[in-house]
């Protein structure tokens, strides 16, 4: 049965609340009717209060769960509800007690009531998208923090985007630059500040799509080395990722509900497009399901469930990385085995609509690039067309004396290099 949303709160009714499993969940105290609670997937709950001031639903952050007490957090309701009532009465001529005086606002302070206030309500993972932008700030803007937002001019930010590239690449610097325009036109359309957002005319950096996928020489030692790590979890998670070609976030958050052994398939529900596709799991997948399907604890809605706030498998940095050492292999990423998965169908003459959909591509254009990735019949057809033109010179060609022999026009890999290929797929 789920909790009421409105009920007098106590310190021990809150201790025991359920924990939400995706999104945040508020409750209302019957006691004191402006004061709310927020209560976040990881178990930190703050304490709120909220009222419509003029027609528009205000909220004013009292403090956290276990840094003030609930008397604290009541009073503190009832004094900003005692603010609103001496607003109405000079008939709102006087200073709103409920916002800064425009311009007052730090970077840190605006960074995190964007956070607060869009992105823990708006974003589409909000708990993940909350901590990776709190983690932006800290990481690539120490220093920025404390700035005065209507101090931060255009030649600032574009100076923090040629250090940041210099010193991160490309695209950690974009990221950064991006995130910085989003929290300045958070402030601008809630009124917390005016001007002309810096950020808004600052080119981005060019950025070079990654091709990097895993190569045939490659394939042996990463998949024996894969077979025999010790985690509990990685071998499954890094042969998904593979045999799916999967987003790693979506498979990290696969649910038992969404996956159906008896006809070998995968629903996503709620991929990075947000627009579900079906995986077609090959037999390989299904016996990595069968497998952890039989080891499943009761009530257990994930296929890799974890202790953390999310109740699943968020990431396998750590182990990856020791497989990466281990293997010698330089500059592979896990998102690399999606791209792998492409590019050795587009090898094996996979068309780019199977390509798509087996990816779950929006868009044919992002299939089309993985027929270019194998660059056997590329050097091939280069080879053929450098023979063609050296054939009409005098100078013989450099590697044989005989013209090369007539070519039935065919794309794809030797038959024998198609053996090999998925030999090495298959372990």
């Amino acid at each position: 049965m789920p909790h009421p949303k409105r009920f007098k709160f106590t310190e021990k009714a809150i201790a025991h609340l359920p924990k939400p499993v995706e999104k945040r969940a508020t409750y209302h105290d019957s006691d004191v009717g402006e004061l709310s609670l927020a209560l976040q997937p990881s178990g930190a709950a703050s304490y709120f209060w909220f009222r419509k001031v003029r027609g528009t639903p205000t909220w004013k952050t009292l403090g956290k769960v276990g840094e003030i007490s609930l008397e604290q957090a009541r009073d503190g309701a009832r004094k900003l509800s005692g603010d609103l009532g001496s607003w109405k009465l000079s008939r709102y001529s006087t200073p709103s007690p409920f916002e800064r005086a425009r311009g007052e606002f730090t970077l840190g302070e605006l960074h995190e009531h964007y956070v607060e206030n869009h992105l823990e309500k708006n974003a589409k993972n909000p708990t993940r998208a909350a901590k990776d932008a709190r983690w932006m700030l800290k990481r690539y803007l120490p220093s920025w923090k404390n700035r005065k937002v209507t101090a931060i001019r255009r030649p600032d930010i574009e100076n923090l985007r040629d250090d940041l590239s210099e010193k991160y690449g490309p695209y950690s610097a974009n990221r950064v630059i991006q995130l910085l325009k989003a929290t300045l036109n958070h402030g601008l359309k809630r009124e917390l500040w005016r001007g002309d957002n810096p950020a808004g005319m600052v080119d981005l950096k060019k950025e070079t799509k990654r091709k990097r996928y895993l190569m045939p020489s490659e394939a042996k030692v990463f998949l024996q080395e894969v077979k025999h790590d010790q985690h509990p979890d990685f071998p499954d998670y890094v042969s998904l990722l593979l045999w799916t070609g999967a987003r790693k976030s979506d498979v990290t958050s696969m649910r038992w509900s969404d996956v159906k052994l008896e006809d070998n398939r995968w629903d996503v529900p709620d991929p990075k497009n947000e627009e579900p596709y079906v995986v077609a799991l090959t037999p390989e997948a299904v016996e990595i399901l069968k497998k952890r399907l039989a080891k499943r604890g009761e009530g257990v809605a994930w296929v890799f469930p974890s202790h953390g706030a999310t109740g699943h498998l968020m990431d396998m940095k750590k182990p990856w990385a020791a497989l990466l050492k281990r293997t010698k292999i330089v500059g592979l990423r896990q998102h690399d085995l999606r791209r792998t998965l492409g590019s050795w169908q587009a090898a094996l003459g996979a068309s780019p609509q199977v390509i798509m959909s087996s990816l779950g591509h929006k868009t044919i254009q992002a299939s089309m690039r993985y027929q270019q990735m194998d660059l056997d019949p590329v050097r091939k057809s280069v080879m053929n067309a450098t023979r063609a033109i050296l054939s009409h010179q005098n100078a013989e060609p450099a590697e044989a004396e005989k013209p090369a022999r007539k070519q039935k026009p065919r794309t794809g890999l030797k038959p024998r290099r198609a053996k090999q290929l998925r030999g090495a797929v298959r372990g």
